[in-house]
């Protein structure tokens, strides 16, 4: 351990002293540096580097961990996965990029580049249906599931209907009151059709 510390220490100092032969002094005061010391650092020779860094390193950087920060980055980036598996899950139950948008902020192109690397094909764009009892399903597991969040409702109602995401975000746009009496208006047809969106 105490010699992976020492590797540590060597290579801290070396990407140090590396740093403040190319810095500017302005630069130089977020490292705690001096003018002058970074004067005096690029001045020195390449032997001279070598030397220091050989043999004094271990007395120039004390390695320490900031606990705190690692547990936050490790926080981070355990919640970065999640995010990343609740797309990958929204994308497969048939969300449309409007809805990807919607609920995590994703662009168009960042859309399409997770459809490839999931295997999924483009989003047609294509005008969405469904049948009045699959709107009538959708608008009353919705309500149903008022103390969830959206994402939640949203996976709730694909899980329990099979009713692909973008079929439902539409319906669910749509509303309540407004699709139904279209569907009750249009009941002759065998489905009712929704808006691009």
């Amino acid at each position: 351990m105490a010699r992976q510390k020492d590797v540590v220490k060597t290579s801290c100092v070396m990407e140090l002293l590396n740093l403040a032969g190319e810095i500017s002094p302005m630069e130089a005061k977020k490292f705690g540096l001096t003018e002058n010391l970074v004067f005096q650092i690029q001045s020195l020779t390449n032997r001279e580097m070598s030397r220091l860094i050989r043999i004094h390193s271990q007395d120039i950087v004390d390695v320490k961990i900031n606990v705190s920060v690692l547990e936050n980055l490790v926080d981070k980036m355990k919640s970065l996965e999640q995010i990343n598996k609740q797309e990958t899950e929204f994308l497969r139950l048939g969300a449309s990029t409007p809805l990807m948008t919607k609920l995590f902020g994703m662009q168009n192109a960042e859309v399409t580049a997770l459809r490839k690397a999931i295997g999924l094909k483009c989003d047609s764009g294509g005008r969405p249906s469904c049948s009045i009892e699959q709107r009538l399903d959708i608008l009353s597991i919705w309500d149903d599931c008022s103390q969830l969040s959206e994402k939640q409702k949203y996976l709730e109602v694909a899980k329990v209907t099979k009713i692909p995401l973008k079929i439902i975000h539409m319906v669910v746009i749509q509303g309540a009151s407004q699709s139904v009496s279209h569907c009750r208006a249009s009941e002759h047809e065998p489905s009712c059709h929704l808006p691009r969106g």
